[in-house]
């Protein structure tokens, strides 16, 4: 080369070559006088004459060895090589002189003479490589280099590894997604029914067809904005066959939907009714699709959220997981194994002894013990649990893990506990059991109603002071075990929390294996508040399913 073209960073970079020009090699003419040896060009490709000494009537169309083009003439073609040449660095000597692997053979007016028209591959360790990739419409799309962080690359249809040039509606191509700031990098690739999504720190794309019936190819390929909000790093979820993803603020989780009315996808905000759960922040989202269709999302302070969403049904709902004092770190849906749930598959980083440790937890799946195919002992709600089941009834069990922490036991003889696990991670129930499941509880787990509504004579009853009936109704499905108590809120002053009552008044180990499902009727008054909640508690590892609440709430007048 001249100029100063090679550096020590190119090795292992592609170079493609092409010829200045094809003066000494013209292209293929039909039934004229020609020698062994000489080359000609026809569709983009270089071929020798191998044997013969006329053209032939047809043209070389072959793409590897030599074929006899002419029946009544001993014409035979060789194929030599494409118009292009693909070369490797392995080595760089000086600024000027380079050693390479030929990948694709050099045309010969290459070997001939030099050339202008040469061109450096877009990945290498000099530029960098693609940090997403997704597979759509049988191609494999990549994005976001060092040096071309808002490049979209995808790959010949049906050849994931051919990334080479193409204007044929199936070829390879390459898309710079329109931006003001080089730095407003793509976060993401995610496919959807509707195309493939691309999402940047500024904006959120879509990429389809423009023509419609077609598929995306290089005189197809285009963008519309979905988003202006920017995305995470995090990668989204695509539940319903549109992407939900994380904002890049943290604090929101969209969806974007397609809408037949602006004929176009917009993002709807699924984090509106709960935002508060975002002021923290959220790290990462994954989908659950069995037993439950929700999704998981860690939080910056190493909680959990939960998200219940079906847009069928126009069902969305939010919860917080807290984690008995862990903090997640990490999380995955892996298979059961049977391959009939989905399990959420948690690195947890624990303060055990004194001592950080991490442990890889899954989230119990209870749905099978719910509705009865499993029994209600099987049910787990302990976290960093071992699950026990020995052959011969026995009291003493072993959990290493938790030397020191304070556990609770679920066993097929009832709820016990807190025990303060030994020295030697032994843990010693009341009476010898069949099966038991030993972990730590968190204290801190409850539900809350929102704000109990009376109706007011004169309407709107908010600044009205209310109170609670003493009867209310808790409607239960396969529980054993839990509390249930009012909390009080008035402006200005400390909340009011009642006095915790059971929800079913029995003694511990009591008809474990027949749990209560119905309505309990509970004495449960309040004073009068602003706002009056019912709070509902779990105690200790006793499985507890609240289906309805039902109150009798009124005014207190003005």
């Amino acid at each position: 080369a001249s100029g100063g073209i090679f550096e020590a960073d190119h090795v292992g970079s592609l170079f493609r070559l092409e010829p200045t020009d094809f003066k000494e090699v013209p292209i293929w003419v039909g039934n004229a006088t020609a020698a062994v040896g000489d080359l000609m060009r026809f569709d983009g490709n270089i071929y020798e004459l191998s044997a013969g000494d006329n053209t032939g009537v047809n043209p070389p169309t072959h793409t590897d060895g030599a074929v006899r083009t002419d029946g009544s003439k001993p014409t035979e073609w060789t194929f030599v090589s494409t118009e292009v040449g693909i070369v490797q660095i392995t080595e760089v000597t000086t600024s000027n002189s380079a050693e390479a692997d030929v990948l694709e053979t050099l045309p010969q007016p290459l070997i001939d003479g030099p050339t202008y028209r040469w061109s450096e591959g877009a990945w290498s360790p000099k530029y960098g490589y693609p940090a997403k990739i997704e597979n759509y419409e049988q191609r494999l799309f990549a994005a976001r280099t060092p040096t071309d962080p808002r490049t979209l690359w995808a790959s010949t249809q049906g050849l994931l590894t051919d990334f080479e040039p193409s204007s044929e509606a199936d070829g390879s191509f390459a898309y710079a997604i329109e931006g003001n700031s080089s730095k407003n990098r793509i976060e993401w690739l995610q496919f959807g029914r509707r195309g493939i999504y691309i999402g940047a720190l500024g904006e959120v794309h879509r990429g389809f067809s423009a023509q419609a019936g077609e598929a995306i190819g290089p005189l197809t390929f285009d963008t519309e904005l979905v988003a202006t909000d920017g995305v995470n790093a995090a990668s989204p979820i695509l539940p319903y066959g549109d992407p939900v993803y994380i904002t890049a603020d943290k604090a929101r989780t969209n969806e974007v939907r397609f809408s037949f009315e602006q004929d176009g996808s917009r993002p709807i905000e699924l984090s509106l009714p709960s935002q508060h759960l975002g002021a923290v922040g959220f790290e990462q989202i994954v989908w659950q699709s069995a037993p439950h269709r929700q999704a998981w999302l860690r939080r910056t302070d190493g909680t959990l959220a939960v998200m219940i969403h079906d847009p069928e049904q126009d069902v969305l709902g939010w919860a917080t997981v807290p984690i008995a004092g862990g903090f997640v770190e990490d999380m995955d849906i892996t298979k059961s194994a049977t391959g009939a749930f989905d399990i959420l598959t948690l690195v947890v980083r624990r303060e055990i002894g004194g001592v950080t440790v991490r442990m890889v937890e899954e989230l119990a799946t209870n749905f099978p013990a719910l509705i009865g195919a499993e029994p209600i002992t099987h049910a787990n709600h302990a976290f960093a649990s071992l699950v026990f089941e020995p052959e011969v009834e026995t009291d003493s069990f072993t959990l290493g893990h938790l030397v020191g922490e304070t556990v609770y036991a679920w066993t097929d003889k009832g709820d016990f506990g807190p025990f303060t696990v030994g020295a030697g991670g032994t843990v010693t129930v009341p009476e010898p059991v069949g099966r038991a499941v030993i972990g730590m509880v968190d204290g801190t787990h409850f539900f809350e109603t929102l704000d109990l509504t009376a109706a007011g004579r004169e309407g709107d009853t908010r600044g009205i002071k209310r109170r609670l009936h003493s009867k209310l109704g808790l409607q239960v499905y396969q529980t054993v075990a839990g509390t249930v108590c009012t909390v009080e809120r008035s402006f200005g002053m400390p909340d009011r929390i009642g006095q915790e009552q059971e929800i079913l008044p029995r003694g511990v180990a009591q008809d474990v294996r027949d749990p209560a499902s119905g309505t309990a009727s509970l004495s449960l008054p309040s004073g009068h508040a602003d706002q009056v909640h019912v709070r509902v508690k779990p105690q200790g590892l006793a499985p507890l399913t609240v289906t309805a609440i039902i109150t009798t709430i009124e005014e207190a007048g003005p």
